[in-house]
Protein backbone atom coordinates (compact mmCIF):
# COMPACT_ATOMS: atom_id res chain seq x y z
CA UNK A 1 0.00 0.00 0.00
CA UNK A 2 1.26 3.49 -0.82
CA UNK A 3 2.64 5.59 1.99
CA UNK A 4 0.04 8.31 1.39
CA UNK A 5 -2.77 5.77 1.85
CA UNK A 6 -1.14 4.31 4.96
CA UNK A 7 -0.83 7.79 6.46
CA UNK A 8 -4.56 8.38 6.06
CA UNK A 9 -5.36 5.04 7.70
CA UNK A 10 -3.08 5.79 10.63
CA UNK A 11 -5.39 8.59 11.77
CA UNK A 12 -7.39 7.54 14.88
CA UNK A 13 -11.06 6.67 14.59
CA UNK A 14 -13.36 9.50 15.63
CA UNK A 15 -16.32 7.28 16.53
CA UNK A 16 -17.01 4.05 18.38
CA UNK A 17 -18.19 1.05 16.39
CA UNK A 18 -17.24 -2.06 14.47
CA UNK A 19 -15.90 -2.72 11.00
CA UNK A 20 -18.18 -0.06 9.49
CA UNK A 21 -15.66 2.50 10.70
CA UNK A 22 -13.07 0.97 8.39
CA UNK A 23 -15.53 0.98 5.49
CA UNK A 24 -16.14 4.69 6.09
CA UNK A 25 -12.41 5.44 6.38
CA UNK A 26 -11.62 3.92 2.98
CA UNK A 27 -14.76 5.30 1.32
CA UNK A 28 -16.63 2.04 0.76
CA UNK A 29 -19.46 2.47 3.24
CA UNK A 30 -23.11 2.28 2.16
CA UNK A 31 -25.15 3.82 4.99
CA UNK A 32 -28.50 2.51 3.72
CA UNK A 33 -27.14 -1.05 3.54
CA UNK A 34 -25.85 -0.65 7.08
CA UNK A 35 -29.24 0.50 8.33
CA UNK A 36 -30.98 -2.36 6.53
CA UNK A 37 -28.62 -4.99 7.95
CA UNK A 38 -29.22 -3.63 11.46
CA UNK A 39 -32.99 -3.69 10.92
CA UNK A 40 -32.83 -7.31 9.76
CA UNK A 41 -30.60 -8.32 12.67
CA UNK A 42 -32.95 -6.62 15.15
CA UNK A 43 -35.95 -8.41 13.62
CA UNK A 44 -34.48 -11.89 14.09
CA UNK A 45 -36.62 -13.60 16.68
CA UNK A 46 -35.72 -16.58 18.83
CA UNK A 47 -39.36 -17.63 19.00
CA UNK A 48 -40.17 -17.58 15.28
CA UNK A 49 -36.57 -18.62 14.39
CA UNK A 50 -35.93 -15.92 11.82
CA UNK A 51 -37.31 -12.67 10.49
CA UNK A 52 -40.83 -12.17 11.77
CA UNK A 53 -42.29 -11.23 8.37
CA UNK A 54 -41.43 -14.78 7.23
CA UNK A 55 -43.34 -16.35 10.13
CA UNK A 56 -45.76 -18.17 7.79
CA UNK A 57 -42.92 -20.21 6.29
CA UNK A 58 -41.86 -23.60 7.72
CA UNK A 59 -39.09 -23.42 10.32
CA UNK A 60 -36.13 -24.61 8.24
CA UNK A 61 -36.75 -22.40 5.17
CA UNK A 62 -37.46 -19.41 7.45
CA UNK A 63 -34.18 -19.90 9.34
CA UNK A 64 -32.13 -20.32 6.17
CA UNK A 65 -33.76 -17.44 4.28
CA UNK A 66 -33.44 -15.05 7.25
CA UNK A 67 -29.79 -15.91 7.81
CA UNK A 68 -28.88 -15.77 4.14
CA UNK A 69 -30.67 -12.46 3.55
CA UNK A 70 -28.74 -10.91 6.43
CA UNK A 71 -25.46 -12.23 4.99
CA UNK A 72 -26.26 -10.79 1.56
CA UNK A 73 -27.09 -7.34 2.95
CA UNK A 74 -23.86 -7.19 4.96
CA UNK A 75 -22.01 -8.57 1.93
CA UNK A 76 -22.70 -5.39 -0.06
CA UNK A 77 -20.38 -3.26 2.07
CA UNK A 78 -17.90 -6.08 2.73
CA UNK A 79 -17.35 -6.69 -0.98
CA UNK A 80 -17.10 -2.98 -1.76
CA UNK A 81 -14.46 -2.69 0.98
CA UNK A 82 -12.50 -5.55 -0.56
CA UNK A 83 -12.74 -3.88 -3.98
CA UNK A 84 -11.39 -0.63 -2.51
CA UNK A 85 -8.54 -2.42 -0.74
CA UNK A 86 -7.64 -4.25 -3.95
CA UNK A 87 -7.58 -0.89 -5.75
CA UNK A 88 -5.39 0.71 -3.10
CA UNK A 89 -2.89 -2.16 -3.30
CA UNK A 90 -3.06 -2.05 -7.11
CA UNK A 91 -2.06 1.61 -7.13
CA UNK A 92 1.00 0.75 -5.04
CA UNK A 93 2.11 -2.01 -7.41
CA UNK A 94 1.51 0.23 -10.42
CA UNK A 95 3.88 2.76 -8.87
CA UNK A 96 6.47 0.02 -8.24
CA UNK A 97 6.24 -1.09 -11.87
CA UNK A 98 6.55 2.51 -13.05
CA UNK A 99 9.64 3.11 -10.92
CA UNK A 100 11.29 -0.06 -12.23
CA UNK A 101 10.72 1.00 -15.83
CA UNK A 102 11.34 4.72 -15.35
CA UNK A 103 14.76 4.84 -17.07
CA UNK A 104 14.62 1.97 -19.54
CA UNK A 105 14.94 4.24 -22.60
CA UNK A 106 18.28 5.68 -23.66
CA UNK A 107 19.26 7.55 -26.81
CA UNK A 108 21.87 6.03 -29.12
CA UNK A 109 22.78 7.97 -32.25
CA UNK A 110 19.67 10.08 -31.74
CA UNK A 111 17.31 7.12 -31.58
CA UNK A 112 15.42 5.99 -28.45
CA UNK A 113 16.41 2.45 -27.45
CA UNK A 114 14.34 0.71 -24.75
CA UNK A 115 16.19 -1.81 -22.62
CA UNK A 116 13.88 -3.59 -20.20
CA UNK A 117 15.35 -4.47 -16.78
CA UNK A 118 16.12 -8.13 -16.18
CA UNK A 119 14.53 -10.03 -13.33
CA UNK A 120 17.23 -11.27 -11.00
CA UNK A 121 14.97 -12.89 -8.40
CA UNK A 122 11.28 -13.74 -7.87
CA UNK A 123 10.82 -10.50 -5.94
CA UNK A 124 11.49 -8.56 -9.15
CA UNK A 125 8.49 -10.24 -10.79
CA UNK A 126 6.17 -9.82 -7.82
CA UNK A 127 4.74 -6.39 -8.84
CA UNK A 128 3.58 -7.69 -12.23
CA UNK A 129 2.00 -10.79 -10.68
CA UNK A 130 0.40 -8.71 -7.92
CA UNK A 131 -1.00 -6.28 -10.48
CA UNK A 132 -2.97 -9.13 -12.08
CA UNK A 133 -3.99 -10.43 -8.65
CA UNK A 134 -5.52 -7.13 -7.56
CA UNK A 135 -7.17 -6.29 -10.90
CA UNK A 136 -8.89 -9.68 -10.76
CA UNK A 137 -9.77 -9.22 -7.08
CA UNK A 138 -11.22 -5.78 -7.72
CA UNK A 139 -13.64 -6.95 -10.40
CA UNK A 140 -14.54 -10.12 -8.49
CA UNK A 141 -15.45 -8.04 -5.44
CA UNK A 142 -17.48 -5.52 -7.49
CA UNK A 143 -19.44 -8.38 -9.08
CA UNK A 144 -20.07 -9.99 -5.70
CA UNK A 145 -21.29 -6.67 -4.27
CA UNK A 146 -23.84 -6.40 -7.09
CA UNK A 147 -24.96 -10.01 -6.63
CA UNK A 148 -25.43 -9.40 -2.90
CA UNK A 149 -27.45 -6.32 -3.79
CA UNK A 150 -29.53 -8.44 -6.17
CA UNK A 151 -30.23 -11.01 -3.46
CA UNK A 152 -31.18 -8.19 -1.10
CA UNK A 153 -33.66 -6.80 -3.63
CA UNK A 154 -35.19 -10.25 -4.14
CA UNK A 155 -35.44 -10.99 -0.40
CA UNK A 156 -36.77 -7.61 0.74
CA UNK A 157 -39.26 -7.13 -2.10
CA UNK A 158 -40.31 -10.78 -2.20
CA UNK A 159 -39.65 -11.19 -5.92
CA UNK A 160 -40.53 -14.62 -7.39
CA UNK A 161 -36.89 -15.67 -7.75
CA UNK A 162 -35.00 -18.34 -5.72
CA UNK A 163 -32.88 -16.51 -3.16
CA UNK A 164 -30.15 -19.14 -2.83
CA UNK A 165 -28.75 -18.63 -6.34
CA UNK A 166 -29.77 -14.98 -6.64
CA UNK A 167 -27.79 -12.45 -8.65
CA UNK A 168 -28.28 -8.87 -9.72
CA UNK A 169 -29.26 -9.97 -13.22
CA UNK A 170 -31.86 -12.39 -11.85
CA UNK A 171 -33.20 -9.65 -9.60
CA UNK A 172 -33.76 -7.36 -12.59
CA UNK A 173 -35.39 -10.21 -14.48
CA UNK A 174 -37.61 -11.02 -11.51
CA UNK A 175 -39.68 -7.89 -12.03
CA UNK A 176 -41.13 -9.46 -15.20
CA UNK A 177 -42.94 -12.06 -13.08
CA UNK A 178 -44.56 -9.70 -10.58
CA UNK A 179 -48.21 -10.54 -9.98
CA UNK A 180 -50.53 -7.73 -11.10
CA UNK A 181 -52.25 -7.66 -7.72
CA UNK A 182 -51.03 -8.39 -4.25
CA UNK A 183 -49.93 -6.72 -1.01
CA UNK A 184 -46.45 -5.96 -2.31
CA UNK A 185 -47.13 -5.38 -6.00
CA UNK A 186 -47.26 -1.57 -5.70
CA UNK A 187 -43.96 -1.42 -3.81
CA UNK A 188 -42.34 -3.83 -6.28
CA UNK A 189 -43.42 -1.72 -9.26
CA UNK A 190 -42.24 1.47 -7.62
CA UNK A 191 -38.82 -0.01 -6.97
CA UNK A 192 -38.65 -1.34 -10.53
CA UNK A 193 -39.27 2.20 -11.84
CA UNK A 194 -36.60 3.57 -9.50
CA UNK A 195 -34.06 0.96 -10.63
CA UNK A 196 -34.85 1.60 -14.31
CA UNK A 197 -34.35 5.33 -13.77
CA UNK A 198 -30.91 4.72 -12.25
CA UNK A 199 -29.82 2.65 -15.24
CA UNK A 200 -31.41 4.92 -17.85
CA UNK A 201 -29.55 8.07 -16.86
CA UNK A 202 -26.75 7.21 -19.32
CA UNK A 203 -24.00 6.99 -16.74
CA UNK A 204 -24.56 3.56 -15.24
CA UNK A 205 -25.80 1.12 -17.85
CA UNK A 206 -22.75 0.83 -20.11
CA UNK A 207 -20.40 0.85 -17.13
CA UNK A 208 -22.39 -1.87 -15.39
CA UNK A 209 -22.50 -4.17 -18.44
CA UNK A 210 -18.78 -3.76 -19.12
CA UNK A 211 -17.88 -4.31 -15.46
CA UNK A 212 -19.93 -7.49 -15.11
CA UNK A 213 -18.63 -8.91 -18.39
CA UNK A 214 -15.05 -8.12 -17.37
CA UNK A 215 -15.68 -9.77 -14.00
CA UNK A 216 -17.11 -12.86 -15.73
CA UNK A 217 -14.01 -13.04 -17.90
CA UNK A 218 -11.80 -13.27 -14.79
CA UNK A 219 -14.05 -15.80 -13.05
CA UNK A 220 -15.20 -18.02 -15.93
CA UNK A 221 -13.00 -17.40 -18.99
CA UNK A 222 -9.40 -17.37 -20.14
CA UNK A 223 -7.42 -14.32 -19.08
CA UNK A 224 -6.82 -11.54 -21.53
CA UNK A 225 -3.26 -10.42 -22.15
CA UNK A 226 -2.03 -7.56 -19.99
CA UNK A 227 -0.40 -4.75 -21.95
CA UNK A 228 1.98 -2.08 -20.77
CA UNK A 229 2.64 1.30 -22.36
CA UNK A 230 5.79 3.39 -22.14
CA UNK A 231 4.98 7.10 -22.02
CA UNK A 232 7.46 9.94 -22.12
CA UNK A 233 7.90 11.97 -18.96
CA UNK A 234 7.45 15.74 -19.39
CA UNK A 235 10.66 17.74 -19.25
CA UNK A 236 11.56 21.42 -19.15
CA UNK A 237 15.12 20.96 -20.45
CA UNK A 238 15.68 21.06 -24.23
CA UNK A 239 18.77 20.74 -26.38
CA UNK A 240 19.54 23.35 -29.08
CA UNK A 241 17.81 21.21 -31.73
CA UNK A 242 14.59 21.10 -29.66
CA UNK A 243 14.93 17.53 -28.38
Amino acid sequence: MRRTDKKKLEEPYKTEGGENRLFSAIGSDVPHASLLSKAILDSLDETTFGIQIFKNLPDHPRILISDYLYQCVTGIESNLAEAKLHYMELQDYWEQINRRHADVVSFQHGKPIPKMPKSECPLDDLPNASEKLHVCGFFRAIGSAFDCLGATIIGVLGLPVPLRDASFGKAKGGFKNIRPKGPGAKLQREFECFLDAVFDDGKVNDWFDWTMQYRNMFVHRGRRTFFGLLTQRPTLIFSPDGR
